[in-house]
């Protein structure tokens, strides 16, 4: 269990703040008004744990002003990498006070792991539902460590719908339980992002409704990048923190907008292979003759 310290205060909100007024040429007494908050909690924040309530009426005034910090910052960021480091961001609904590799439930795509995506816009997007939420963003190199890397693959739905347990008639077979072994072993899972939609389809073809290339030819639509599972403590001891943005309203919505985009994409994609590659591939019953 990887304990941090960056969890009280972890919103940069009195340099957010000061940016933002110089670029607009406000006094902090101008901001707190147009923020509709008081001088004095304004500056309360800047030492201490802001309320929720502060926190909306703070990002979301930056926000409706055009300002698009969390992706200007984590450009900035990406430019500042070392040799081999790369940024990682994990969507939070309500924060989060340790990193544990053995915490996440175990119907998870992977089983336990610390989750986390290469893109902002799609670490946002499962939590945008959330009022509250936010996006935590790290540094890492895995250049040194174990990682088993799956791409959008017949062995990816087959390891996804093993630990969901959707296959348990075929979980004993040589090859899953041979996959699942290397899974083990790997301190870093790298893998394309399942999200509600894509689950359906998975669902369809572990339930025998549609054949592996139908499926496939669905699930390819996705632009929701990969997931970095860190599943020991000795990958999430790699992670360095680096910022934390919350969500304001108006940002989660324009999240969930680009959620529900893909959903409507790998919707329309499914009804098409279904079609275009009726009798192609293999029916899951199929695959283990």
């Amino acid at each position: 269990m990887y304990y941090t310290d960056f969890m009280k205060n972890s919103y940069n909100i009195e340099n957010d703040i000061r940016f933002f007024c110089e670029m607009t040429g406000l006094r902090i007494d101008e901001f707190a008004e147009e923020a509709a908050l008081s001088k004095r909690t304004v500056l309360y924040s800047f030492s201490n744990e802001p309320s929720n309530t502060t926190l909306e009426k703070v990002y979301g005034l930056i926000y409706r002003k055009g300002f698009r910090l969390s992706l200007a910052k984590s450009e900035l960021f990406a430019e500042n990498l070392k040799k081999n480091e790369v940024l990682f961001f994990h969507g939070s609904k309500y924060g989060i006070n340790e990193i544990d590799p053995f915490g996440s439930k175990n119907d998870s795509d992977f089983s336990h792991g610390f989750y986390c995506s290469r893109q902002l816009d799609s670490a946002s997007s499962f939590v945008a539902e959330y009022k509250s939420s936010s996006v935590y963003i790290f540094k890492a190199d895995l250049s040194k460590l174990n990682c088993f890397v799956l791409n959008c693959s017949l062995d990816w739905m087959l390891a996804i719908s093993y630990y969901r347990r959707k296959i348990s008639a075929y979980k004993n077979e040589p090859h899953i339980q041979n996959m699942i072994r290397q899974l083990e072993k790997a301190d870093v899972i790298i893998a394309p992002i399942a999200d509600n939609k894509m689950f359906e389809v998975l669902n369809q073809f572990a339930s025998g409704e549609i054949t592996s290339d139908q499926a496939l030819h669905s699930l390819s639509a996705s632009r929701l990048g990969d997931q970095y599972v860190f599943r020991t403590e000795k990958a999430v001891r790699k992670l360095s923190f680096l910022d934390r943005f919350y969500l304001c309203d108006e940002e989660r919505n324009n999240a969930g907008l680009f959620s529900r985009d893909n959903e409507n994409i790998i919707q329309t994609k499914l009804k098409l292979a279904k079609r275009e590659f009726r009798n192609q591939g293999k029916y899951i019953d199929e695959l283990f003759l």
